[in-house]
């Protein structure tokens, strides 16, 4: 699971919209927004833009979803963060504030899809872990999700 807020976000949202999320894809309430991910060992790619005004139409094909939300970033900084490993990166917004937040994703599903059939494939395999491990990065990365973020006005 990734998470993107402020500071305190995470402790201010609502636990309900990490139970929406493993329904709708993706969720949020005015706090934070929640990503499920398709594995818990393949890393996510995850790109993020910082606009003045909404961002141009999405001339990058390939995304299969699009969500669209408002947050607060009253500290003025997005945190994202991996789970239980800790904060993956911070980034300063110009300023303090409510946001619209656009977010497209890929491949979601299908590397969900193929980490299950990978660790099936160690488990009746007798794989060790160093095998699995090596086997499933090869999936790192595919799994994509580009934010847009600009003031709400």
């Amino acid at each position: 699971m990734l998470s993107v807020h402020d500071g305190g976000g995470h402790v201010r949202g609502g636990r309900d919209v990490i139970a929406r999320s493993t329904v709708e894809g993706v969720a949020a309430d005015e706090h934070w927004i929640v990503f499920p991910c398709a594995s818990e060992t393949v890393k996510v790619g995850f790109d993020i833009q910082v606009w003045d005004g909404p961002p141009p139409p999405d001339a990058e094909q390939g995304f299969e979803h699009e969500y669209l939300f408002t947050v607060a970033f009253p500290e003025g900084q997005l945190t994202v963060l991996q789970g239980t490993e800790g904060p993956a990166t911070q980034v300063e917004l110009p300023s303090p504030g409510r946001w619209r937040v656009r977010v497209r994703s890929r491949n979601h599903h299908a590397v969900m899809r193929e980490a299950a059939r990978i660790e099936q494939q160690a488990c009746d395999e007798d794989w060790d872990l160093d095998r699995e491990g090596e086997v499933l990065a090869r999936l790192d990365g595919k799994e994509r999700y580009a934010l847009d973020l600009w003031p709400a006005l």
